[in-house]
């Protein structure tokens, strides 16, 4: 279409989280040939990049500091006037072609947006879609001088639509406007949600092998609460019942709520009960048609290894409250006492036992120790088994081998001694 002078041609850029709304407009006839679309797929296109942390690091609450792609792999992520992509990728795209496809992206809107007459935001009017619209022009060097109209949306039907898009120019994405708050407490959440799983992947992670858990993926903040709030169930649930048990989630009562939080999002709890079931924390047993499910009895030494302060109850309520303030101080505070006093308790719940077994591991003694590992880690002592629970101790055994003079890697070569020795007799 031919600019308000006549001489070029002028396009905008339509900001969407799903193809369904896409449609709705396109159904609606409220979409010309003037009008890219770019997807941004709900969660964003991005993630923070979890750094890699040692013992010594936790409690962890610096800043978050690069970004990666999600780990789903959208085919479609930039559409034309007329509905053709401009970039997407294949059904199976590697990793490689995920970053270039997302490179290629930046590029292009960076490169495209002083053209662009107007950038419209057509997500849904919560935190994840404001938030994750928000990352995107943040991944572009922002809008410039191209104003940015929100639609605001509540609901799809045409009349709602219609008007959503007729007044669009009176709602401006400005610096105190609803699209910048929600997303600021979609960045506030998303920046304790790093910290909890950069902790998690050390702390938690760690507890995991101890009990018999899977370890991978970490423990998310919600998976946790899961965990152990079917340990307080008196009788296996089924699926439909584990739902409504995080769904009704009302927490102690202490923080009283416009609307309903619950444990997780309505798309995201199916995946946390997932986890749980893979992590092996919950065990499972055909009652007739349906699967009910129950801790498993390795789930339960986890939660008997938890703090008895690290589940909380009102973490929903307390996080959305840190959102809206854009509290990141209390969030800090939280993550550094929550992790700190959780990595401490594990240390003195362990410390007796393994001190105790070093002295005999260091003494000479590699058969006693061998088999206590083995019984702490419930397994035979076969070589493959006794190296994996040797890898299970905590981290402060390299202290107290320095304390008998001997490095690390002198302590693992004895301890690799007796792996290949005597236990395969």
């Amino acid at each position: 279409m031919l600019d308000n002078s006549g001489l070029g041609v002028y396009m905008r850029l339509l900001i969407a989280e799903k193809p369904s709304i896409v449609s709705t407009l396109k159904e609606y006839e409220l979409l010309s040939q003037d009008i890219e679309v770019v997807y941004t797929f709900g969660i964003g296109l991005w993630r923070y990049k979890l750094p890699k942390l040692s013992f010594p690091s936790i409690p962890f609450t610096s800043p978050p500091s690069s970004l990666r792609p999600q780990r789903f792999k959208p085919r479609k992520l930039l559409l034309d006037g007329s509905g053709k992509p401009i970039i997407s990728l294949s059904d199976t795209p590697t990793k490689e072609e995920h970053q270039a496809a997302l490179d290629h992206l930046v590029n292009y809107l960076a490169d495209k947006m002083p053209s662009y007459t107007e950038v419209i935001c057509a997500v849904d009017c919560d935190r994840t879609g404001y938030g994750s619209a928000n990352q995107l022009l943040e991944r572009v060097g922002g809008a410039g001088e191209t104003p940015i109209h929100c639609l605001y949306l509540v609901s799809t039907d045409r009349k709602t639509v219609e008007k959503a898009w007729a007044k669009r120019a009176d709602n401006k994405w400005e610096p105190d406007s609803l699209a910048q708050q929600l997303a600021d407490q979609q960045n506030a959440k998303q920046t304790f949600d790093y910290w909890w799983n950069a902790n998690s992947s050390v702390v938690l992670s760690e507890l995991c092998k101890w009990t018999g858990l899977k370890a991978e993926p970490l423990i998310s903040k919600y998976e946790l609460m899961l965990i152990a709030l079917m340990d307080s169930e008196d009788r296996p649930l089924n699926v439909d019942e584990v739902m409504r048990l995080m769904d009704k989630w009302r927490g102690t009562g202490k923080y009283k709520q416009d609307g309903y939080i619950g444990i997780g999002s309505a798309m995201s709890r199916m995946a946390i009960f997932e986890s749980a079931c893979r992590r092996g924390a919950l065990s499972v047993k055909s009652d007739g048609d349906k699967k009910q499910y129950a801790l498993s009895r390795a789930g339960k030494e986890f939660v008997e290894n938890l703090h008895k302060k690290t589940f909380d109850p009102d973490l929903p309520f307390r996080l959305d409250n840190w959102c809206r303030g854009s509290d990141y101080a209390a969030m800090a505070k939280y993550t550094r006492t929550v992790f700190g006093r959780q990595l401490r308790h594990q240390r003195q719940k362990w410390s007796d036992g393994t001190k105790l077994t070093l002295v005999q591991l260091l003494n000479g003694n590699w058969g006693e120790f061998s088999r206590f590992i083995a019984k702490e880690a419930g397994v035979e002592p076969t070589k493959e088994k006794v190296r994996e629970a040797f890898e299970m101790l905590p981290a402060d055994v390299q202290d107290v081998a320095f304390k008998h003079g001997l490095s690390d890697t002198v302590f693992c070569n004895r301890a690799e001694e007796i792996l290949r020795g005597r236990l395969t007799k």
